[in-house]
């Protein structure tokens, strides 16, 4: 076997004997015997086996150099890819656009457990008062990581439920407004009495319209035909999933508009 890799190691430059003994783990003992007896043998004097070291040194910082190369072109490949994703301005598939919408719904949801901590804990530690108020306050929590799970499944049922939140969220809006303004016309009566110097506080009709163009456009592009197709979604069930959104709003929000 010696003899074998004597042939070999015969044939081997001195840089790439001294790199073989620098590695000796990664060789067989006889290798390491052979190529040791082999530099020996060729009685090279502590200049050369300097000069091969610098060689050595040279690639070494050469593949070093090469693979900080290949690590950061890796690391600028997944960043540019997440930045093609968040940013609205490059093509996208569908697929992108749902993952996108995903991504926004769970941030958005996230963000609202964080500023609610307070009043999140209070709910489920009060769960045994809990009326229907509350089940609507606390519904999103299960209602939208379901229908993430399932649009990025390409479920039909994923669709079908971010298409009612939409329209639920949107005549919501409509209603909220609606509340809002009428609330705000009972304190700007012709009477002097005290509620005229409550300044009463109002969003504005921008404000609700700019929430309403948001969710309506997101609403648009659900029922484009491609993203249609790639749910199996009829035009029964796209009107269907509108008008049980729509329905679902003006039943909750019907006696506080009455009142």
């Amino acid at each position: 076997m010696q003899e074998d890799y004597s042939k070999i190691h015969k044939d081997l430059s001195t840089v790439q004997l001294l790199d073989l003994l620098d590695n000796k783990e990664s060789y067989h003992p006889d290798a390491i015997l052979s190529a040791e007896s082999e530099l020996t043998s060729r009685q090279l004097s502590s200049t050369e086996i300097n000069e091969a070291r610098q060689i050595i040194e040279q690639k070494s910082i050469q593949r070093s150099k090469s693979l900080t190369k290949t690590v950061e072109s890796k690391v600028n490949y997944k960043i540019s890819k997440i930045i093609d994703h968040i940013n609205p301005l490059t093509k996208k598939t569908p697929e992108q656009v749902i993952r996108l919408l995903s991504v926004l719904i769970a941030v958005g949801l996230l963000y609202r457990i964080v500023t609610d901590f307070g009043f999140f804990q209070l709910m489920l530690s009060d769960i045994a008062n809990w009326d229907l108020s509350s089940v609507i306050w606390f519904a999103p929590y299960i209602y939208l990581p379901a229908t993430i799970i399932f649009l990025l499944a390409k479920r039909k049922a994923g669709w079908t439920m971010l298409t009612i939140w939409l329209t639920y969220t949107t005549a919501s809006i409509f209603f909220a407004y609606y509340q809002e303004r009428k609330f705000a016309s009972s304190f700007s009566t012709e009477s002097d009495g005290i509620f005229q110097l409550i300044e009463t506080p109002t969003y504005g009709l921008a404000y609700y319209l700019i929430q309403a163009a948001i969710f309506l456009s997101i609403a648009y592009y659900l029922n484009t035909q491609t993203i249609k197709t790639l749910y199996s979604i009829d035009r029964v069930t796209a009107i269907a999933s509108m008008t049980f959104g729509v329905v679902g709003a003006t039943l909750l929000w019907y006696p506080l508009l009455t009142s």
